[in-house]
């Protein structure tokens, strides 16, 4: 479980540095290509190169080590902070028909590069009428089998750019209800874009 995170990173590319308040002689490396520790000198501590290659290709350690938390947090907070404006990088997109459920929603299918999202590559928003996204159905394999739902609210507008501050990532059951326990929370208290 972790607490509080400060992150800074890069809007052009999957890149974070990831500081933890409790762990002060280190800080981690998240991209696509390569997950990192580095003490606070800059020395290299542990590395993983083509880190979802790595997850994929275990069969019996099992996932959450150190290394692959930082790509899934790295992943996800990333998205959430670049979301969007993701599809100025690469990608595709195509309106869907709205289930439904989710009749009050246009809906969006993106798809992007692994390069840019190895953990949630396609994703469908759904958009409200003021063109804000309220809810991604996605998948976050090999973390999690089965599809999750992030519902994402309280949005806040830094720098003129609106960002949703919470991120609750919950299991969709087969009969499309939503688990209450949440897999994972992100809460979003500060966004500086330089």
């Amino acid at each position: 479980m972790l607490r509080e995170l400060v992150m800074e990173g890069e809007t052009s590319r999957p890149f974070m540095r990831i500081f933890g308040s409790t762990d002060l002689s280190r800080y981690a490396i998240y991209s696509p290509a390569r997950t990192e520790f580095r003490d606070m000198s800059g020395r290299l501590i542990e590395a993983q190169d083509n880190p979802m290659a790595a997850i994929e290709g275990r069969e019996t350690e099992p996932l959450f080590r150190a290394l692959d938390r930082v790509l899934l947090y790295g992943a996800l907070v990333w998205g959430a902070i670049v979301g969007p404006f993701v599809l100025e990088l690469d990608g595709k997109s195509e309106e869907e028909p709205s289930p439904p459920s989710l009749s009050q929603f246009r809906r969006l299918r993106i798809e992007l590069a692994r390069s840019l999202d190895p953990v949630a590559p396609v994703r469908r928003l759904s958009i409200d009428h003021l063109g804000l996204a309220r809810r991604v159905d996605c998948e976050l394999r090999p973390f999690f089998c089965g599809p999750v739902v992030d519902t994402l609210s309280a949005y806040g507008v830094f720098d003129g750019i609106a960002v949703p501050t919470l991120h609750r990532f919950q299991a969709l059951s087969s009969d499309r209800t939503i688990a209450p326990t949440p897999l994972i929370d992100i809460e979003i208290f500060d966004v500086q874009f330089l």
